[in-house]
């Protein structure tokens, strides 16, 4: 019998794996707060060194067969082999274009045979991943805009075109700034995964934590205070989280519970904490991955963003705190019977780890500093501010476990964003976007209460199977530019679609 710790999987042991794991993800994590905050890479370098790690660590991760489904090891080795092929070739693709980036750049348009097989490798990983971490439909998505690519030039004259070639097509979607590696992914690459390494050094260091138990503190004595702790706790968190999948896990699990011993029927505590932790995207500092691709698709700050978003979040929240307040009311006020601890009880031997908020505000708001520099400084500041206290001082496991689980929750924003970039690839190559346009605009005949309805419904049913990056992307070429023909403010339509995006979580 093999050690504990020491079975072999497909050629390579659980433990190997594992090790492999959080190399990558320091690697990863060390790799954007360098870049961030020291010396950003070129373009090309930069998005695919990042995409490369990410890809390899979603091979790791995400196996191919399911061992507990599959109990066959002959099937289970086949799986761990192919896991492991991917990984070099993740890691193949990424090296390529990082030595040769500047050849192939020189090469555009006559791209060698050497380079189409990296771009076609490199998009067959992208969608493979992007089924492993995502589920089926956007790689379906993606799929269909390839074929799209071959058999479009059969279609009629409206949705057609005149047809590409393997070289024009895998030149356009991976050894350029058009396809998997455009500015959705870039924006992944220097802004996002900053921001979640931020939030995961925020977590590890028990900030999290106490944003829980200010919220107890502010509400927990209110009339229907479990759920306005839900609400708080969830906003909260959703301003520096920025994920409605991570509120919830982190908040959920015990605003859930609190509110159904608080008198809260157990669909209505579920879809209180839906509703709130949903709203965290939306909310600034942070909000959503969307708010950082939003600057670079309209040219603007992403100090514009943070103040068009502002007033929508609080009355989105308003909203929610309202009807938890009303349900309360209606039975008989479900007040929490428990003590709850004061604000002074809550900050003391803690309050510094709120600092590096603030920090992330100053720079965003007042300094006008990039977003990556202000999440890099934010960062930083989290360990050196945890020391303040032995209580919350951070020690070199606790920085590690920050730099992995930061790495592996930004899987599935890089995956979203690479796979939407052969979306938007295949209809940047076929100048779809501007008959779909077109299209809207004809079919709502000119009303903007119809176009705008129609969108919206479109938003949410995308929303449904898709994530949300990949849901606004996809509508932002498609949809928004017949918004904005209507008369809408471009600001306007784009934060519509993110909103409605996102509300379909």
């Amino acid at each position: 019998m093999p050690e504990p710790g020491k079975i072999k999987l497909g050629g390579i042991s659980l433990k190997l794996r594992r090790i492999a794991i959080v190399c990558i993800g320091i690697i990863f994590s060390l790799f954007q707060l360098y870049a961030a905050g020291y010396r950003p890479l070129p373009a090309m370098q930069h998005r695919s060194v990042h995409l490369s790690m990410g890809l390899m660590l979603v091979f790791l991760l995400h196996s191919l067969i399911n061992e507990e489904k599959y109990k066959s090891k002959l099937l289970q080795k086949a799986g761990k082999a192919f896991d492991l092929l991917c990984v070099a070739l993740s890691a193949f693709v990424g090296i390529y274009i990082y030595i040769n980036y500047m050849d192939i750049a020189m090469r555009r348009g006559s791209p060698t045979d050497l380079d189409v097989f990296v771009a076609v490798v490199g998009v067959i990983l992208v969608v493979e991943s992007t089924r492993r971490v995502s589920g089926l439909p956007l790689p379906v998505l993606g799929v269909f805009f390839l074929l799209y690519v071959w058999f479009g030039k059969y279609l009629p004259v409206l949705f057609g075109h005149a047809g590409y070639s393997l070289k024009r097509a895998a030149e356009h979607m991976y050894l350029g700034t058009e396809g998997v590696l455009g500015t959705p992914l870039g924006v992944c690459a220097t802004v996002i995964a900053n921001f979640i390494i931020f939030g995961a050094f925020l977590e590890k260091s028990g900030a999290g934590q106490l944003l829980i138990d200010l919220a107890l503190a502010l509400c927990g004595k209110m009339r229907g205070g479990a759920a306005k702790v839900a609400i708080i706790a969830s906003s909260l968190m959703g301003m520096v989280s920025g994920s409605h999948v991570a509120n919830v896990v982190t908040t959920g699990t015990m605003t859930i519970p609190m509110m159904i011993k608080g008198g809260y029927s157990r669909t209505f505590a579920a879809a209180v904490e839906a509703v709130a932790s949903t709203g965290g995207q939306i909310m600034p500092p942070v909000m959503g991955a969307v708010a950082f691709i939003i600057p670079e698709i309209l040219g603007v700050s992403y100090y514009d963003v943070l103040r068009a978003a502002i007033l929508p979040a609080i009355l989105y929240y308003l909203a929610c705190f309202i009807v938890v307040d009303l349900r309360a009311a209606k039975q008989g006020g479900l007040r929490i019977k428990e003590k709850m601890p004061s604000l002074k009880e809550v900050l003391r031997g803690r309050w510094h780890l709120l600092i590096p908020i603030f920090i992330l505000i100053i720079f965003l708001v007042f300094v006008r500093s990039t977003p990556s520099r202000a999440a890099f400084w934010a960062t930083v500041s989290i360990p050196v501010l945890a020391a303040f206290s032995s209580a919350t001082r951070m020690n070199l496991q606790k920085i590690i476990d920050a730099m992995v689980a930061g790495a592996k929750t930004s899987l599935v924003v890089i995956t979203a964003t690479a796979c939407s970039g052969i979306v938007i690839g295949v209809i940047d190559l076929s100048g779809l976007g501007l008959r779909m346009s077109s299209i809207i605009v004809t079919l709502t005949q000119g009303n903007l209460l119809a176009l705008l309805l129609l969108c919206a419904i479109v938003c949410i049913i995308l929303g449904m199977g898709l994530p949300p990056v990949a849901c606004y992307l996809i509508l932002a070429v498609m949809a928004a530019p017949a918004i904005v023909k209507a008369g809408v403010e471009p600001m306007a339509a784009h934060l519509f679609i993110f909103y409605f995006g996102i509300i379909s979580a």
